[in-house]
């Protein structure tokens, strides 16, 4: 019924309204409508075709004023619809560039979460990061503050860096020891090297002249300059399938009798110190105190890294001095001078009293454990052939009650060491951790569960990262895609912005109800595989996340492209035909009955005795690989648009920029901060990896102070 004049007469009627492209062609068809029923009208009273035609265009020409007017009410419309665009702009875009940043400040957050999975990466994280903004970023530091955190980074090395502090703070003695401890990684092969450390360790005695740690550390750089000590294999102690442990015997070869002679008067003199202090814990927990009390894992790794990353030199030496001097002394002892071997060795209960005062970390206290069994090879051995049996018997008991402790522990950690049920619902780095300290009777079950359910968070932070990021990346795609068919078709694309009620929709069925179901599924953790760590539940994991990638983008496409469609149809716009592809509806439609079932599989399927199954990874893959095709599937469709229905591909990517935006807020202001309060909740109740601790952890900050007690108390005997 359209002809080419009330075409041509439309399109000049409606020229004005050419800057709103929806409300051009919302007039245009409402004259064409009045066009139509005048037609019909004239035909019904008995005119031909061509003759109604004719008389409805006569008749369109008399109602040019009518169309005036309509145009008039429309322009009001219009500049409604144009500041609520620039609106829209002004605060779309600002709020999807902050989205991006916070993104990316979540994406460094799990680049630093890996480094707790690698021992070796703690210090060299600490020491990458220590003076960055993004290292305190929840926090802000002064100048002061990052000096004790850090010393002064402009300096060359870290021992110059520490001595900064001891600078500003000449008198402080826990300062000045940390100086001292970075100084000890000196080359020893440099004679003036070993000069300015023994240097520096008299200054630090002047100031802190009742601590015997500065005399016991001479010692032990006099003792490697004046002797040489080695060790060879003299049979097997313990072998099974994942090691061997040697017997070993120890000798020592006097090369400078001098310098020996000075190494001992250090060891005497520190024997006769009130108190031995290395000041490492209270300069962790001050550290501890200026980051403040961790409220995310990233703050939590931060807190183990600063603790993996502080420097222990001082347990060589512990161990090399009282090796040295038993051994000395049973040398003496062969030579003659019995009264100055037994001098040596009648300290053995004032130093390991001395230095298990302050031993902050397990390995710190294997290390004195590891001494007690030295001087339980050597001390009681030099007493006998002194002639003292009463004493030899009596110190070589007191010293087999001490070894017997830590025997005691390992086997009891090696017999009743974590069992699997307790490894599959502990965190991952709980599962690393606890077969090497074993449990610890002042924990429940439940306190192993904690760390399990705050890593759960890391992941659901990196599955808000990934939607958010697919959320910016579909944005830019639209903008190109609606860019790309303007030029095409040399005509602006046309702009139909989703009504309220269809993005309550969309927000609604797209995300609130997903996840909300994902939640439920979390908390509720018999089905999903939630009451596991995530090593167990990993095919239940990805299959959930695949889901709500699947799905959340979906129906939000799904949705847009439903309500730009109709009104593409309203408009008179043509738009493509729905095809029906089998294959593509069989593809996914399988793809969501697989996931969906993977995803509420028990996750005890996934795991055999002290093991992740095969079959878990083998579900990880195919949903990798489902996702994957889905992904491909998709861009091979995005790549046959045909260029007849470009205003409607246009009008569909630009429909589709608000609903992803609005999106993106979402996940931001609500979902993120809400994970942020889980996480935040759950490391404090956490006693075992992630929680506030006084140690490398809180687990291992227990064993610690059990195994110290015990070796004080025998030694208080």
């Amino acid at each position: 019924m359209h002809n080419n004049k009330i075409d041509n007469l439309l399109e000049q009627v409606t020229a004005g309204l050419d800057a709103d492209l929806e409300v051009r062609l919302d007039v245009t068809n409402e004259l064409r409508s009045h066009f139509d029923d005048k037609v019909e009208e004239c035909r019904a009273s008995g005119m031909s075709d061509g003759e109604s035609e004719e008389a409805a265009l006569k008749h369109f020409g008399e109602t040019i004023q009518v169309a005036d007017g309509l145009i008039e009410a429309n322009m009001s419309r219009m500049k409604l619809k144009a500041h609520l665009r620039k609106l829209a702009w002004i605060i779309l875009v600002p709020a999807v560039i902050l989205c991006v940043f916070f993104s990316g400040s979540g994406l460094s957050g799990l680049s630093a979460t890996g480094v707790v999975f690698n021992e070796h990466a703690l210090y060299r994280f600490t020491e990458e990061n220590s003076g960055s903004s993004w290292w305190y970023r929840n926090k802000k530091i002064t100048n002061e503050e990052k000096l004790i955190l850090s010393g002064d980074l402009s300096r060359k090395n870290r021992a110059d860096q520490q001595y900064a502090l001891v600078e500003k703070y000449p008198e402080n003695k826990m300062y000045r020891a940390n100086y001292i401890m970075h100084l000890l990684s000196f080359n020893k092969k440099d004679p003036n090297a070993q000069q300015k450390v023994l240097k520096a360790l008299r200054d630090a005695e002047q100031v802190d002249p009742d601590n015997a740690l500065y005399n016991y550390l001479a010692a032990g750089i006099l003792l490697d300059q004046a002797a040489k000590l080695d060790s060879k294999k003299i049979g097997i102690k313990e072998k099974n399938k994942k090691f061997t442990i040697y017997n070993y015997e120890h000798t020592l070869k006097v090369k400078d009798p001098e310098l020996m002679k000075q190494a001992v008067h250090e060891y005497l003199k520190g024997t006769r110190k009130k108190y031995y202090n290395t000041y490492i814990m209270p300069l962790l927990k001050k550290r501890l105190a200026i980051i403040g009390e961790p409220t995310t894992v990233v703050q939590c790794i931060r807190q183990i890294a600063l603790a993996a990353g502080t420097l222990l030199p001082n347990e060589t030496y512990k161990r090399s001095v009282a090796r040295g001097m038993w051994l000395y002394a049973a040398q003496l002892q062969k030579a003659g001078h019995e009264a100055e071997a037994l001098r040596i060795v009648n300290q053995w209960k004032t130093y390991l009293r001395q230095i298990s005062q302050n031993s902050p970390f397990l390995i710190s206290v294997l290390v004195d454990y590891a001494i007690a069994g030295l001087a339980e090879k050597e001390i009681p051995g030099i007493y006998r052939k002194a002639g003292k049996m009463k004493v030899a018997t009596q110190t070589e008991s007191e010293l087999k009650s001490i070894t017997a402790i830590i025997s005691n522990w390992k086997e009891r950690k090696k017999k009743e060491g974590p069992d699997w049920d307790t490894l599959k619902k502990s965190g991952l780095l709980a599962t690393m951790l606890l077969p090497a300290v074993g449990r610890h009777s002042k924990f429940k079950e439940e306190d192993y569960e904690v760390s399990s359910k705050v890593e759960y968070t890391v992941a659901e932070k990196g599955l808000l990262l990934v939607l958010n990021q697919i959320f910016f990346f579909s944005i830019i795609g639209a903008l190109l895609t609606a860019l790309y068919w303007r030029f095409r078709t040399k005509r602006k694309a046309l702009l139909l912005a989703p009504p309220l009620k269809l993005i309550g929709k969309v927000f609604l069925l797209a995300i609130c109800l997903p996840l909300m179901t994902y939640l439920i599924i979390s908390l509720l953790g018999g089905i999903g595989g939630h009451r596991y760590n995530c090593a167990i539940s990993m095919a239940n994991l990805a299959a959930q996340f695949a889901l709500l990638l699947l799905i959340i983008p979906s129906i939000l496409f799904i949705q847009t492209r439903q309500y730009v469609r109709q009104r593409c149809i309203d408009l008179d716009v043509p738009v493509p035909e729905l095809k029906k592809h089998l294959l593509k509806k069989i593809l996914i439609c399988g793809s969501l009955l697989i996931f969906s079932v993977i995803a509420l599989l028990p996750a005890e399927m996934f795991s055999t005795k002290n093991q992740v199954s095969p079959y878990c990874l083998v579900c990880v893959m195919v949903v990798a690989a489902l996702l994957t095709i889905i992904f491909v599937m998709f861009i091979i469709q995005y790549f046959s648009m045909r260029k007849p229905y470009a205003l409607y591909y246009g009008a569909l990517a630009r429909a589709w920029v608000p609903v992803l935006a609005l999106a993106m807020i979402f996940m931001t202001l609500f979902v993120g901060p809400y994970l942020g309060w889980r996480q935040a909740s759950l490391i404090k109740q956490d006693k075992i990896i992630y929680g506030k601790a006084a140690s490398f952890t809180g687990l291992e900050a227990a064993v610690t102070k059990d195994l110290n007690d015990q070796m004080r108390k025998e030694l208080d005997k």
